[in-house]
């Protein structure tokens, strides 16, 4: 009896193509909520170490995963027509850490006293509207 599948495939998925990430994103992409937090524990791990080798920041990194998931949650319609959810995951991933490290080298970290000492006279005028934001100084971004 002869197969429509190709020789080690599972249903016709290729082997190297996670079938219960498969399975969640098709889920997500239903609605299931839960889903998202399953994909996470299935992939953060991997998709964090990649964004690390990437950008080279820890914290770089851990925003990249993030904003990775972000973008699923986002887009729960388009999940449902991905045929390998790892490989999108780590395009995804690889794109938010190169982003992030692009973002620092063209701006450079600063000391926090460098950024935030910002002498009185040099402040917008206080909001006239808050009382409080006058007494203190802070400006209004009405």
């Amino acid at each position: 009896m002869e197969s429509d599948r190709e020789p080690g495939t599972r249903s016709g998925v290729p082997p190297e193509i996670d079938v219960d990430l498969l399975r969640m994103f098709g889920d997500l992409a239903a609605g299931r909520g839960r889903a998202l937090e399953e994909i996470y524990r299935a992939a953060a791990d991997e998709l964090y170490g990649l964004a690390l080798w990437r950008s080279g920041s820890p914290a770089d990194a851990a925003d990249a995963v993030q904003d990775v998931f972000v973008r699923l949650v986002g887009r729960p319609a388009a999940l449902g027509r991905i045929r390998d959810p790892l490989a999108y995951l780590r395009r995804m991933t690889h794109r938010a850490a190169i982003d992030r490290y692009r973002k620092r080298a063209r701006r450079p970290e600063e000391s926090l006293e460098a950024v935030c000492f910002v002498p009185r006279s040099a402040r917008r005028p206080a909001c006239p509207r808050s009382p409080r934001r006058a007494a203190t100084g802070w400006a209004c971004d009405a």
